[in-house]
C-alpha cells in the first residue's frame, strides 16, 4: 500500500478513500510497535484535524514556510521534521512516523499536561475520546488543566 499525499498549494483536498488509505498504513505501522487501537484512533484523530491525514499538509497560510507545521502531526517549525530526517524529508512519509516513534521512545514532544505518559498512551485501553483529549493535551503540549 502507498501513500497519497496532495500539494497543499496545488491540490490540498483528500478524498474519504484516499484518507482511509493512509489511516491504514499509519495503524499498521504503530500496531506492529505494540500501540492499541485506541491509542491509534486518539492519535488519528489529532492528525485528520492537523492534517487531513495528509502526509506533505502545509500549515494553513504557511505554505512553503519551515516557519509553520508541515505534515501528519504538523510539526512546527517544519525544521524539526526536516533536521531528523534530512534530505528528501518532504516526501519521506514513512519517516514521519519514525519521527513519532522516535518522540514516543525517547519522551520527546510528550509534557505532562494530562498525568500519562508517552508510554502509557500508547498501550492503553482508556476510550478513544479520552486518549484523544490526552493525546492534543500532551503531544500538542496545550498548557490547561489537568484531566485527572
Amino acid at each position: 500500500m502507498s501513500w497519497v499525499a496532495r500539494d497543499t498549494v496545488l491540490n490540498p483536498n483528500m478524498t474519504q478513500a484516499e484518507q482511509e488509505n493512509n489511516v491504514n498504513i499509519i495503524a499498521a505501522f504503530f500496531r506492529n510497535e505494540g500501540w492499541t487501537d485506541n491509542a491509534i484512533a486518539a492519535m488519528l484523530g489529532n492528525m485528520q484535524t492537523e492534517s487531513y491525514l495528509n502526509p506533505a499538509q502545509w500549515q494553513h497560510n504557511m505554505n512553503y514556510s519551515m516557519d509553520g507545521g508541515f505534515g501528519l502531526a504538523q510539526w512546527t517549525p517544519a525544521t524539526k521534521l526536516a533536521d531528523y530526517l534530512g534530505t528528501g524529508w518532504r516526501t519521506n512519509y514513512d519517516g514521519q512516523l519514525d519521527r513519532i516513534r522516535y518522540e514516543w521512545q525517547n519522551g520527546l514532544q510528550w509534557m505532562y499536561n494530562v498525568n500519562m505518559s508517552f508510554a502509557q498512551f500508547a498501550v492503553s485501553t482508556d476510550s478513544v475520546n479520552y486518549l484523544t483529549e490526552v493525546f492534543l493535551r500532551n503531544y500538542e503540549i496545550i498548557k490547561q488543566k489537568r484531566l485527572c
